[in-house]
């Protein structure tokens, strides 16, 4: 079976499968709907009677030597098939499943004999063959030369069908009738299926470089015109108070968030891809193009006549196009998205045809610059072609979007969260409020210490601590004093104000140059592609840079930075209970850049260069898990021989 469209998000990934003989008698497929709906759709084949004589290899004879040699069965494998195919969907029933049942060549008919009237029989299963139920006559024969149905579509009364047909035989694979039915997806799912919003792809991406310049060219203009830097320089050296600066650059900050999203949007046109390109292929796409604008201008939308003559005969080379009538045109595209179909299963084969074209004229003209990038590109298609294949057969089963969350009762039970104000209550409740208040839990956040210190440790009391200086109270924790005494020693080591928080254009330019685009961040929308582009821009690299020094030198922060975007992922596929979902919390990307190269980079080297940073440290830039694991290796191997 192929699932594919809408009903993805509430595929039940575990739960389906083959029956458990493993001779794929049936497979089955589950949906895990809203209020505890399930549907399952059930498809199997019950194998021809024949003699052994006839047929070896039939699935038949296959399944009366599994069935004798693995369980001393004399059983004739059809009814064996009846039977645990009538007991498996007796089970799902009484656990309140929906079923929809199809059977391909039962080869018996499905009116009269045993497996059909135990489906509908009213006092068991009690389905309906769907296509008889709503067309109000029975099926005719299923097999291209038969004499009877032997095929068919049961579902339960709690389904509802709203169109049902059985196509003409060799219109579908194979030599069976093709069965067509519609099912309503909320008497499937639930009465409202949620709606997964996919994310639109970036149109700025820093390895196309006509991209990147046209996007630093668009941002420069916008920032110079607007005085963006000099606003921030203006309002560090004569703000009259820390409101007053943090309200002006919370205005640039928006301004510039503006026009970064205005540049991204107009650095490039987004193609679908769903066509490779090749000069084959956008001869039919422009032609399709051309009698769609025919379309419109005799509906009166278009009246430039020259424009559409210029292209329907230069271009694509359509001769007398303002002479054809709708009716030709209608034809004319039918004809267009036959071919365009055609290039979408076969246009990989035009492509690398023209590619190669390319590259030898290439080669032939000895334009080394346009050879190199010609390569690159079959190379990156080449292995982008290959993992993806790769991926799809030998990657791990991931999870799907998260609908819904759950936790576990008091009583054992499980309570779900399904709206997005319900969503949220919950993953704050078991996940961030334990995440961000578990500290508070610390014997320095209780009684006289907290007094002392409040809530970002400020106070006086903090510089008598980093001067050893601190009073400790008698019934104090002891590990809280031991920390104390070692925040005391540190300092005496490290001398105040020794790591610089200044961050100038080559320190901001050198950490955006090595970060990888694909990273995900930033609930405003400026991903790591913004900030990437920008490093390459003496302007914007400087914005960005003066912009967080002043919120480092001031101590504030800007109200995008406020704010982030929690991510729910399910480390077990199916499993939605809110302990065992992944939540990652995304901050914005210039906030998190900011910290790691203050606390990341030069807080690090700082306790590196006061030999403060042990050597068997390896979490470094530069050092792996292996040379940790080495060095305790040889750490080992040198304390046996010197026993």
């Amino acid at each position: 079976m192929v699932l594919f469209g809408q009903l993805i998000e509430q595929y039940d990934f575990e739960a389906s499968g083959r029956e458990d003989s493993g001779l794929g008698r049936w497979v089955v497929m589950v949906f895990r709907g809203e209020n505890g709906i399930t549907t399952r759709i059930v498809c199997g084949y019950n194998p021809c009677y024949n003699r052994k004589k006839q047929s070896k290899t039939s699935s038949y004879q296959q399944a009366r030597r599994y069935y004798i040699t693995k369980e001393k069965d004399l059983t004739c494998p059809r009814k064996r098939f009846r039977d645990d195919l009538i007991n498996q969907l007796v089970q799902w029933r009484e656990e309140g499943d929906r079923l929809i049942v199809c059977l391909d060549a039962i080869n018996e008919d499905i009116y009269s004999k045993e497996i059909g009237r135990q489906l509908t029989a009213a006092d068991g299963l009690g389905m309906n063959e769907v296509v008889g139920e709503y067309t109000g006559s029975k099926l005719g024969a299923t097999y291209f030369r038969g004499t009877k149905p032997i095929d068919g579509v049961w579902a339960t009364n709690d389904l509802q069908v709203v169109g049902a047909c059985v196509m003409p035989a060799g219109y579908g694979i194979g030599d069976h009738r093709l069965f067509v039915v519609d099912f309503r997806i909320d008497s499937m799912v639930g009465v409202t299926p949620p709606k997964i919003v996919r994310l639109a792809a970036r149109r700025l991406n820093t390895k196309i470089p006509h991209v990147a310049e046209k996007y630093q060219a668009i941002l420069e203009a916008k920032m110079v015109e607007h005085k963006l830097n000099s606003r921030l320089i203006d309002a560090e050296r004569n703000g009259r108070s820390m409101e007053e600066i943090r309200k002006t650059v919370n205005g640039v900050d928006k301004d510039s968030k503006q026009y970064m999203i205005h540049a991204e949007s107009k650095c490039r046109k987004i193609k679908s891809g769903r066509i490779p390109f090749s000069p084959e292929a956008s001869v039919w796409i422009r032609r399709r193009q051309v009698y769609e604008s025919l379309l419109r201008r005799l509906d009166g939308k278009i009246r430039n006549r020259s424009n559409l003559r210029r292209s329907s005969a230069q271009r694509c080379g359509i001769s007398n196009p303002l002479k054809l009538s709708r009716r030709e045109i209608h034809q004319r595209i039918e004809i267009c998205e036959e071919k365009c179909k055609y290039f979408e299963r076969h246009g990989h084969r035009y492509r690398r045809k023209h590619l190669r074209n390319r590259l030898a004229v290439a080669r032939q003209n000895g334009n080394k610059t346009a050879e190199e990038k010609i390569m690159a590109i079959i190379q990156r298609e080449k292995e982008r072609s290959f993992w993806r294949r790769m991926n799809f057969a030998m990657s791990k089963r991931t999870g799907r979007s998260v609908t819904m969350v759950q936790r576990e009762t008091s009583d054992g039970g499980l309570e779900e969260a399904r709206t997005q104000e319900e969503v949220e209550h919950m993953v704050w409740d078991e996940i961030h409020g334990k995440r961000f208040y578990l500290a508070e839990q610390a014997p320095v956040c209780k009684g006289r210490l907290r007094g002392d210190f409040g809530y970002m440790a400020n106070t006086s009391a903090a510089k008598e601590v980093l001067a050893g200086e601190y009073d400790f109270p008698l019934d104090g924790h002891q590990g809280t004093k031991d920390i104390f005494d070692e925040v005391a020693r540190i300092r005496s080591i490290v001398p105040e104000n020794s790591v610089s928080t200044d961050l100038r254009r080559p320190a901001w330019k050198e950490k955006w140059r090595g970060s990888s685009e694909k990273t995900s961040s930033s609930l405003s929308g400026l991903h790591f592609g913004h900030y990437i582009a920008g490093a390459s821009s003496e302007v914007i690299s400087h914005h960005h840079a003066l912009k967080a020094t002043i919120c480092l030198k001031r101590g504030f922060s800007i109200d995008r930075w406020k704010g982030g975007m929690t991510c729910i992922l399910e480390k077990l596929p199916g499993c939605c209970l809110v302990t065992k979902l992944r939540a990652i919390l995304l901050m914005e990307a210039d906030y998190n850049a900011k910290n790691k190269i203050i606390y990341g980079v030069r807080m690090m080297d700082n306790a590196r260069l006061h030999k403060l940073m042990q050597e068997e440290i390896y979490s470094e830039q530069g050092r792996t898990a292996e040379d940790g694991a080495l060095a305790k290796i040889l750490f080992y191997d040198l304390v046996r021989q010197t026993r």
